[in-house]
């Protein structure tokens, strides 16, 4: 008898995602969960890679776990809270039924995750999968004090996740067109969604939903449709009506692209045309023409994304003796435009390409080295937050070092800005 895979996502399809760092994309049943253990100050730096990972700043999802790797040898992971963390984590609704039920003649589960070995391999011993078929990307190591010194790290990315279920087919003589069925969770697993012959999305991101065939909230709601479609492609192979449902199933998988394509471009012709709106107001109201009235109007104009410190307010009003003109105001501004784009970007109220076409060409970057945070790290926190992004422009006239620094304000859901229109200084600046 013929087998077909089951390729399942393992955090957040096999164990549930239960913990989300405010401020992040989604949540994850380890990586967030080991920074909120470790501490506030690593749950900081974690929310800080997802920045960096939004931005696309890593070369590639390993780079990525390097980055969290070591945040975990920082605040000195031990042994036990990770296994603490293992032993907690908790299967998705109906993940149990299903691989005590599924008939292991048909199908051959196969894990794979840019997650850890370690929570792959406690559910391959509990639901009863073979060795051969898990891939994770990650395994710790940990001294003889039982402190993290090591990581042995994996090819993760997407493209790596494709070949490795390539790779298992080819092992098992079966076919990626038709023999294998994909099981994930977040909207990074599109792209594997995408070409699989069947695929479900449990508890699915919304960027998921629009390329798997079902969306379900129970692994057991997967069940009787898994075995339907073997039935479909195996029942009847070779013979006219086997072909003509694989047929089917293809025109059903490309219908569904042209679809999302259609969707793609209705939803950019309607953000160009708000677009086209909000240029139109913007350059219609007044703004103001004096340095003490851009804060109070700021607040007005852009309040829902953006909040100013005291530090901000002193700064500024500090500059208004120089004589600044209207070409000065109408700078900050500019500044103060492409801030609160940010702020829609980290709120995910735009997408990367909306964000990188407004200001792809502006001077919004990360202000601090990693030398600069690790020395000065308290001069750069304002009420809580860490200002680690600045917006630099020569051309605001009169300003000596026109830096206006902000940062992210999870609390709020807010760029918090710092200093107007100068260096924010440091303690390097008082010896």
């Amino acid at each position: 008898m013929k087998k077909m895979l089951i390729v399942c996502d393992v955090e957040g399809t096999i164990f549930q995602a239960k913990y989300k760092i405010q401020g992040t994309d989604y949540a994850s049943s380890m990586w967030q969960p080991i920074a909120h253990a470790l501490g506030s100050k690593a749950e900081n730096e974690e929310f800080e890679t997802h920045l960096k990972w939004d931005n696309e700043e890593y070369k590639n999802y390993i780079d990525w776990v390097k980055a969290t790797v070591a945040i975990h040898k920082k605040y000195q992971l031990r042994k036990a809270v990770f296994q603490r963390l293992i032993d907690d984590a908790e299967y998705m609704p109906g993940v149990v039924e299903f691989f005590q039920k599924l008939d292991r003649d048909k199908f051959i589960p196969v894990f794979i995750t840019g997650g850890f070995m370690e929570l792959a391999r406690r559910a391959k011993n509990e639901l009863k999968v073979e060795s051969a078929d898990i891939y994770a990307a990650c395994n710790y190591v940990f001294d003889s004090n039982g402190y993290l010194i090591d990581a042995d790290i994996k090819s993760s990315d997407f493209e790596d996740k494709i070949t490795c279920v390539k790779e298992k087919l080819d092992f098992y003589g079966l076919s990626i067109d038709e023999d294998w069925i994909f099981i994930g969770d977040g909207k990074n697993d599109k792209y594997i969604a995408e070409i699989a012959p069947y695929s479900f999305g449990i508890n699915a991101h919304k960027e998921l939903k629009k390329f798997v065939a079902q969306p379900i909230d129970n692994f057991m709601e997967a069940f009787e449709d898994i075995n339907a479609f073997y039935d479909i492609v195996n029942s009847a192979k070779g013979t006219t009506a086997h072909q003509r449902k694989i047929l089917e199933i293809r025109a059903n998988r490309q219908r569904q692209r042209e679809r999302l394509v259609e969707e793609n471009l209705e939803m950019r012709q309607q953000i160009e045309e708000l677009k086209k709106r909000i240029d139109i107001l913007e350059n219609t109201i007044p703004k103001p023409t004096t340095v003490e009235a851009i804060i109070p109007f700021a607040e007005y104009y852009y309040g829902e994304n953006i909040s100013f410190s005291k530090e901000a307010r002193a700064s500024l009003i500090k500059n208004a003796a120089a004589g600044y003109t209207q070409r000065y105001i109408e700078g900050v501004f500019e500044q103060l435009n492409y801030i609160n784009t940010w702020a829609k970007y980290m709120k995910k109220e735009i997408s990367k390409e909306e964000y990188d076409s407004i200001v792809s060409n502006k001077k919004i970057t990360y202000a601090l080295s990693e030398s600069t945070e690790a020395r000065f790290r308290e001069d750069y926190t304002d009420s809580g937050v860490l200002i680690n992004m600045h917006m630099y422009m020569r051309s605001l006239p009169n300003c000596d070092r026109p830096r206006t620094y902000f940062g992210w304000d999870k609390k709020h859901n807010k760029a918090l800005i710092s200093t107007m229109c100068e260096h924010k200084k440091t303690s390097k600046y008082n010896k």
